[in-house]
Formats: C-alpha cells, sequence, structure tokens
C-alpha cells in the first residue's frame, strides 16, 4: 500500500524543518567563528535593550545599595571612564570605593564645611554660565561685531519717531510717514531733500565715521548691511521707524595711540611747527620736541601721549593722519580747530588684522555692555525656555485687570481686587497681580497717561521674560538634569578628595592610622585598611539584573 499524500506532505514540511535548523546553526557558527565580539554586542543588546528579565533598565534605575543608600546607573556611567581598571568587575569595585569614601565624608560632615560651599558654588556658577544666556546668539553678535569692526561707516538716516508703547493708530501714522519717504526716495529725489522734508531726528551721523558697538543694534545691523552710496529699506528701533542712508565705506582705523606737539592757533604758528617739524627730520628726538615746544600743558611732561582713541571719539583730521601712518611714525604738520599738530603714531589695533580670539573679550565686554544688543541674547534665551519650562499666563485674570486701567490710581485698584490671583505660572512657581504691580510701578507707573492696554500688553510680554529668565537662574538644577548631575558628581569628587587627604595623604590626621610607626606607615597600605574598614562599616548590595545588563553593554 502507498504512502498517503498526507504523509508525504509532512515529511517534506520536517525536511524543510531540519534543513532551516541546519543554515540556522551554519550561520550562528561563522558568526561565533568570525565576528564573535560585534556579534554578541548585537545580540545582547537586542535581548537586554530597555529590559532585563521583564525589569526596565534606564540610566536611573538603582545599581546598588551603600547603607541602604540607593546608586543609580547614571552615576556609575559617568564615572566608569576616570575608574581606571581593566575588566567590568574591577571598574564596579573601584566605584563601591569611590562611593563609601564618600558616605564616610558625608557622616563627617565634611559637605557642611566652608570650603565645601565655595567650591560648590563656584562650580555651579560655571556650570550655570551657558544655561543662562543664549549661546549660540551671544557667539553670531560676537562674530557679526568682530567682522563689522574691520570697517568704518559714514552714513546718515530719516528717522520718524514711534514708540513701544505708541498705540496702534500712532505706530500705523509712523509707518505710513518713513514709507512715503522711502517712496520719494526711490523716484529719484535726493536724499538730502527727503531726508530735510521728513527727519526728526536733529543728529547728523553722516558728520563723522562710526564703526560696530557704538550705535543702536538695529541701526548698525543695517547700515553694515547697506553697500555705500545706497540707502536701506525701513526698519524698526526702539526709537522709531528708520532709513539709513551709508555714504562711504573704508578699512577701519581701528583703535590707536598717538602722542603730539601742539601750537595755539595765531598768525605765527604754521611758521613755528614748520621750524620744529624741520628740527623733528633733522633727528632731534620726538619727546625733546615734545618738551621744548608744545604748549599742551596735559601732556607735554609726559612725552606728549594721548588716550587711546577709536573711531568717531577724536577729530576726523586726526583720523585721516593716522590712517596714513605706520606706528612709530611721525605726520606733517596739520591744522585743526584747536591748533597746529604733529602727531607720532605709538600703537594701533585693526580688527581682522588680528586674530578674532585676541579681540574676543574687548568685543564680549563692549556687547554685554549695550543694552539692545543683551536684549536680542535675552530674547532668543526666553524663546528657548518656553520649550523646556511649562509657562502659562491667566489670559482671564489679565482681561479683567486690563479693564481697570482707566487712571493712575487704577493700579490700586487692581490691587485690591486682583491682588491674590495668580497672572502667571512657570513651572511650579506661581506669580500674583501683586508682584506684576509692583513691577509695572517700577518700571513705568510715571507713563502711565500714554495708551493704558498697550502698556498692559508690552508689561505682560516683558513680566513674562523677566520671571522666566529669573527662574531659569533660580532653579537652574530643577530644569536641567544634567547640569545637577555634574554638580552631584563634582560634590562627591571634592569629599573623596578631602578624606581620603585626611585618612590616606596625611595619616596623622586618622585616628584608625595615628599609632602607626615611619616604619609601618610605608609598609602598611593605609588605603587598603581603610577600604577594609569600610567594607566592614558598610553593607553593599548590587542589583545582580542591572549589573548584567551593564556588563553586557560595556563589553
Amino acid at each position: 500500500m502507498g504512502e498517503s499524500p498526507f504523509c508525504r506532505g509532512l515529511r517534506a514540511v520536517c525536511s524543510l524543518m531540519w534543513f532551516g535548523c541546519f543554515l540556522c546553526f551554519k550561520v550562528w557558527f561563522i558568526y561565533i567563528r568570525y565576528m564573535r565580539f560585534d556579534f554578541h554586542k548585537m545580540f545582547f543588546a537586542m535581548l537586554f535593550s530597555g529590559s532585563v528579565f521583564g525589569q526596565q533598565v534606564s540610566d536611573t534605575s538603582v545599581f546598588l545599595w551603600i547603607a541602604d543608600e540607593p546608586v543609580k546607573v547614571w552615576e556609575f556611567e559617568t564615572l566608569r571612564p576616570k575608574l581606571g581598571g581593566h575588566t567590568f568587575d574591577e571598574k564596579v569595585s573601584r566605584f563601591i570605593d569611590f562611593k563609601m569614601k564618600a558616605l564616610y565624608a558625608r557622616e563627617l560632615k565634611k559637605d557642611t564645611l566652608g570650603y565645601f560651599d565655595y567650591h560648590t558654588e563656584a562650580y555651579k556658577s560655571a556650570l550655570a554660565r551657558p544655561y543662562l544666556t543664549d549661546t549660540s546668539t551671544l557667539e553670531k553678535l560676537l562674530r557679526d561685531a568682530y567682522d563689522q569692526s574691520r570697517y568704518d561707516l559714514r552714513a546718515d538716516h530719516i528717522l520718524i519717531a514711534a514708540s513701544p508703547f505708541d498705540t496702534p493708530e500712532d505706530t500705523l501714522k509712523a509707518y505710513r510717514k518713513i514709507s512715503e519717504a522711502y517712496g520719494a526716495l526711490s523716484s529719484g529725489k535726493p536724499f538730502e531733500e527727503v531726508a530735510q522734508k521728513y527727519a526728526q531726528d536733529t543728529v547728523e551721523v553722516g558728520q563723522t565715521y562710526f564703526t560696530s558697538l557704538q550705535f543702536m543694534y538695529p541701526f548698525e545691523k543695517v547700515a553694515y548691511q547697506t553697500k555705500p552710496r545706497t540707502y536701506s529699506k525701513p526698519f524698526r528701533s526702539a526709537l522709531g521707524y528708520h532709513i539709513v542712508y551709508v555714504r562711504d565705506k573704508r578699512k577701519a582705523v581701528g583703535e590707536y595711540q598717538m602722542a603730539h606737539i601742539y601750537i595755539h592757533r595765531g598768525d605765527a604758528a604754521a611758521h613755528e611747527m614748520q621750524r620744529v617739524y624741520n628740527q623733528l627730520e633733522q633727528g632731534v628726538p620726538f619727546d625733546t620736541l615734545v618738551t621744548r615746544y608744545s604748549q599742551d600743558a596735559r601732556t607735554n611732561k609726559r612725552g606728549g601721549v594721548l588716550p587711546p582713541f577709536t573711531v568717531g571719539q577724536i577729530s576726523s583730521s586726526f583720523e585721516d593722519q593716522v590712517l596714513n601712518l605706520k606706528v612709530g611714525d611721525c605726520s606733517k604738520p596739520f591744522e585743526t580747530a584747536y591748533g597746529w599738530h604733529i602727531i607720532k603714531l605709538l600703537r594701533r589695533k585693526v580688527p581682522g588684522l588680528q586674530p578674532y580670539k585676541d579681540f574676543e573679550k574687548i568685543i564680549r565686554r563692549k556687547l554685554l555692555e549695550s543694552s539692545d544688543r543683551l536684549d536680542v541674547v535675552n530674547q532668543a534665551l526666553y524663546h528657548r525656555l518656553l520649550k523646556v519650562l511649562r509657562v502659562e499666563r491667566n489670559a482671564q485674570t489679565i482681561s479683567d485687570m486690563g479693564a481697570y486701567l482707566n487712571t493712575p490710581e487704577a493700579l490700586d485698584d487692581v490691587r485690591d481686587a486682583y491682588g491674590r490671583l495668580e497672572i502667571l505660572r512657570v513651572g511650579s512657581v506661581s506669580y500674583s497681580v501683586s508682584d506684576f504691580i509692583h513691577f509695572w510701578d517700577k518700571e513705568v507707573r510715571k507713563h502711565l497717561e500714554q495708551g493704558k492696554k498697550v502698556w498692559l500688553a508690552y508689561l505682560i510680554d516683558r513680566y513674562c521674560r523677566e520671571k522666566v529668565l529669573q527662574y531659569n537662574k533660580d532653579y537652574l538644577l530643577d530644569t536641567y538634569t544634567e547640569v545637577r548631575r555634574k554638580l552631584h558628581i563634582f560634590q562627591e569628587e571634592l569629599l573623596v578628595t578631602d578624606v581620603s587627604y585626611q585618612v590616606v595623604w596625611n595619616p596623622l590626621g586618622a585616628s584608625s592610622a595615628s599609632s602607626l610607626t615611619d616604619t609601618e606607615k610605608r609598609e602598611f597600605d593605609l588605603e587598603a585598611h581603610w577600604l577594609g574598614d569600610l567594607r566592614a562599616k558598610y553593607k553593599v548590595r548590587i542589583n545582580p539584573e542591572v549589573k548584567s545588563f551593564l556588563r553586557l553593554k560595556n563589553r
């Protein structure tokens, strides 16, 4: 009797299964034989990724307990590169030793000493610095300022005044007026004619050159983007709407220091100065001529040396002379509104000729003294924090409060009616209407008669930004896990260093080693003795599943 179709099919399936098992075995063997390390890591990463025998493992999982105090995975992973040792078990052993020493130091209350607080605060300040500013924005402003400072500009502008606190109607009027001026320029009318008709600014910017970090940020930014002998599109600053016309652009004079010989204006001044110059040409030292002839009582006793100058800080006649001199050279006699001069260039720093790093500190200091540039940095930080922190405005309270603001006295009514209500919440911190009213009083109460509701909207934004930035500073450790962890590791290392000095490096300071003779100190491993005491003192329990996971992860 022949084999049934069912049996033949079953036998075929079994054959395929056996063949499949054999093929899997061959693949396994090839990986083990030729790619053992990589395959193991891949296999166990797949097997243990996120869990070990059903237990979730993350950097906040408890790795071990020392005297019932939990120690988490992230501490071991952070310190692991510093622990030394060749094997995983050696690293774990050294980590346990480190944590026991830190625990012992805390029991000795070394974390309450003045030096501990001092170094902790210093390190915390260093850690906090990148989180208290928007470093990318700051760096861009620094680079822009450095690049711009390689050139001096001479420019004029048309200003139509518009305050941030103007009503929408007044702001629109100002915008329409600057648009009319721009239209007139676009039709071909000369800038001077349009400026005379529309400009509300009496400051004649274009009379002298200027360089970076001398004017408002929006003005300088647009001016440096505008080509010489052309005008910009209208733009806004805190003062209002502008159009800037760049008359000239030259390589920067930079910062320079010079000495001068000075003679007052008079009928014989030019002849007298020429006689001085002739002596200079004949080799008479400059300092000697200063002492003998200069009529500048402030400088003739010190070689005629003047303070350092940058562009725009001194007469353009001096700047023109400096541009044509090399360090150590003297100019020919020239006349200014004050009299006749001969100058000697003592030193000169020109951005672009020296590396960025040589000017970075100077530019940073000037930039951080510029309130509008600092405002750009803070605004960027504020928008970044809005993505990190939970910030909630109480729209209903703000709306109800705005309805009250009709007179200056209304602030007191608002405080009485709504003072205790929450107007803003940042993270877990609540801010009341009373706190906002205090901010209002401090900032702008004297201007309350202008555009009340516009003021309110503007000040709510300002108040919100101020509180978010302050919260970020006050609650830095609560907000940023990486800062909190770095500070904790630093404190642990500080404690271990101090207690190790007491017990090991200065053994007379520890009671357990004070009775040892000098010979015994050389022969006896004080640290091993100390660690033996600590192991007897503190009970250590290791989470075996987490340890297995870390062992496989760090193969």
